[in-house]
C-alpha cells in the first residue's frame, strides 16, 4: 500500500542552449554528484563523504543532424536548461504533472560522429563537462552544486559555506 504520492513517467521535454530551444522530447542524462571520501580512524577505519566533489558530466542524445548541433559542441562553457513534465499519481487516484528544471553550465567534451543510415535518423550522443548543476522539482531548489564558487547545496544546506566562512 503506497503511502506517498508515485513519481510516474516523463511526458515530455525541451532543452534549450542559452534562451534558444535546441531540442524536444530528447534523451539527457543528469549529472551524478560524487562526493570525495575521507577516511577518519576510529577502531578501524570509517570512509564518510567530504564536501568536495568529482568531475561532473552530463549527456544529450540528439537526434537528427542540424544547424543548432554546432551551438551546442563549442568549446566554451554554455549554460544548458532543461525542461521536464513528469506525470505523479496522487493518492487519492488524481494525476498530477510536476515541472522539473535541471540548469548546467558546462562545454561538450567531445564532437559526436554518430552512425548515417538510409532510412534511419542520425543520432549521436553529446558528453558535457559539468561546471555548474542545479535542480528544482515542483518549484523547490533539490540541490545546487557549484564547484568553482564552493557551493555545495542539499535541501537548503549549503555544506562549502562553513568552509568558506572559515577561510
Amino acid at each position: 500500500m503506497a503511502t506517498i504520492d508515485l513519481n510516474g513517467p516523463i511526458l515530455a521535454n525541451k532543452l534549450l542552449c542559452g534562451n534558444d530551444v535546441i531540442a524536444e522530447d530528447v534523451t539527457c542524462t543528469l549529472p551524478d554528484v560524487t562526493f570525495l571520501k575521507a577516511d577518519y580512524k576510529a577502531n578501524g577505519t570509517i570512509s564518510l563523504p567530504i564536501p568536495l566533489v568529482e568531475a561532473m558530466e552530463a549527456g544529450i542524445t540528439k537526434i537528427g543532424l542540424n544547424k543548432k548541433l554546432g551551438k551546442i559542441q563549442k568549446l566554451e562553457p554554455k549554460n544548458f536548461e532543461f525542461r521536464i513534465v513528469q506525470e505523479d499519481l496522487k493518492l487519492d487516484g488524481t494525476k498530477k504533472q510536476t515541472g522539473i528544471k535541471a540548469f548546467i553550465r558546462g562545454c561538450a567534451n567531445k564532437l559526436s560522429g554518430g552512425s548515417i543510415e538510409p532510412g534511419t535518423s542520425w543520432s549521436g550522443e553529446i558528453a558535457i563537462s559539468v561546471i555548474r548543476y542545479q535542480l528544482i522539482v515542483d518549484g523547490v531548489e533539490q540541490h545546487l552544486i557549484d564547484p568553482l564558487k564552493g557551493i555545495i547545496k542539499i535541501d537548503g544546506e549549503d555544506y562549502g559555506q562553513t568552509t568558506k566562512n572559515l577561510l
